[in-house]
């Protein structure tokens, strides 16, 4: 599970948003759990760092604030509509003892493969959820196809996504 280090002081509203983007920082809000939102901000650099660009609203992290290291789930992820740098970041707070549902990427580990879908929802104890899943041209079917349920899962978690939903095929050959 990645790490994201956030740090409080932020003021909420736009002029104070507006400020901290351009210090390369972007705002944020962590929220639920037994506390009330909490104003954050985060080094846009270092976010992109730990989760890599390619960044699923759903993924868990561990977001350390002033020391305390918290689990949470990204809610939602706002992005410039011209330079699609990072403007906001919601957090919600994970009680690690209960089921929860996220979104897990698919990564292909073979170049013959053709992504379909970018990530599955699996439901399961944050324990139990992977960062992400490898797929590969071993798990294609007869079809040439591979569906949500021929991905093997960790014990503990269950599909969330359409178990008939294809996440790839065999890549056309020209």
């Amino acid at each position: 599970m990645a790490k994201v280090v956030a740090y409080e002081g932020r003021e909420p509203g736009s002029a104070e948003s507006r400020r901290l983007r351009a210090e390369g920082k972007v705002p944020a809000v962590v929220y639920g759990g037994n506390t009330k939102a909490r104003h954050l901000f985060v080094d846009a650099h270092d976010f992109e760092t730990a989760l890599g660009h390619r960044v699923n609203v759903g993924a868990l992290m561990e977001l350390e604030v002033a020391g305390k290291v918290t689990t949470v789930q990204l809610q939602e992820l706002q992005r410039h509509p011209v330079r699609r740098s990072l403007s906001h970041l919601d957090f919600l707070t994970i009680n690690v003892r209960e089921e929860m549902e996220a979104t897990i990427e698919l990564r292909s580990v073979s170049e013959e493969l053709e992504m379909e879908e970018p990530s599955l929802r699996v439901r399961g104890h944050v324990k139990d959820i992977p960062d992400f899943l490898e797929v590969s041209l071993e798990m294609l079917n007869e079809a040439e196809t591979l569906t949500a349920a021929q991905i093997p899962l960790a014990k503990g978690l269950v599909l969330v996504s359409d178990p008939e939903t294809v996440v790839a095929r065999l890549a056309d050959k020209l």
